[in-house]
């Protein structure tokens, strides 16, 4: 992928990660009730125009994998998050205490609640498709979802279900990277919902 695309895909991330209330893949929600669409009509001329001007559609941009915002239950792994310890399938998770490591491709289901815990993603030139249902994570000095190394994230909400994610405290470093978010991703990453309400303080993907 091209910095250019790159960049604009982190844009349309940054604008939908910061929305409080979210509504469907088609249009979400904002704190102060502006509804933003991310669909987006082009005629023959607009798209002729669009491409000598050096722009992109999201044609450009995403993939259908990206504008889908659905995922496989068959064959996914199902993580259930708790302070009293992580359970969850072995295959390309590594428990830790309250962190849970993915290290293989795959769609991972997160439910449940962590008072002070992480998600973090490390799967070298791996496709990660992580789905929240119904969970509540607080990071206080790091990010509560942590994409070290993929070649691609995929975070979905579940249809009807709320998620939470917080940092409560100043981010402390970990390692060589710069935390300074609640979800902070080295890889491109896409964020899609199905009608579903989701808390994120303090995102800015990078």
């Amino acid at each position: 992928m091209s910095y250019r695309r790159k960049k604009l895909l982190a844009l349309f991330c940054a604008t939908a990660l910061s929305m409080t209330a979210v509504a469907g893949c088609t249009g979400t929600k904002s704190s102060t009730g502006n509804v933003v669409s991310s669909e987006t009509e082009t005629n023959a001329e607009e798209t002729s125009a669009q491409s000598e001007a050096g722009t992109f559609s999201s044609a450009d941009m995403f993939t259908e994998r990206d504008l889908a915002g659905t995922y496989e239950e068959s064959g996914a792994v199902y993580v259930t998050l708790s302070d009293d310890g992580i359970t969850g399938e072995t295959d390309g998770v590594v428990i830790d205490g309250q962190t849970v490591t993915i290290t293989a491709e795959g769609t991972y289901i997160f439910s449940g609640t962590l008072s002070e815990g992480q998600i973090v993603v490390d799967a070298d030139n791996a496709k990660v498709q992580i789905v929240f249902d119904n969970v509540d994570i607080t990071c206080a000095s790091s990010a509560a979802v942590y994409v070290k190394s993929a070649e691609k994230v995929f975070v979905t909400l579940a249809e009807g279900s709320q998620n939470t994610l917080r940092n409560t405290d100043e981010y402390v470093a970990i390692d060589d990277n710069n935390i300074d978010a609640v979800i902070f991703a080295k890889s491109d990453l896409t964020l899609c919902v199905q009608r579903s309400w989701t808390t994120l303080a303090g995102v800015s993907p990078v």
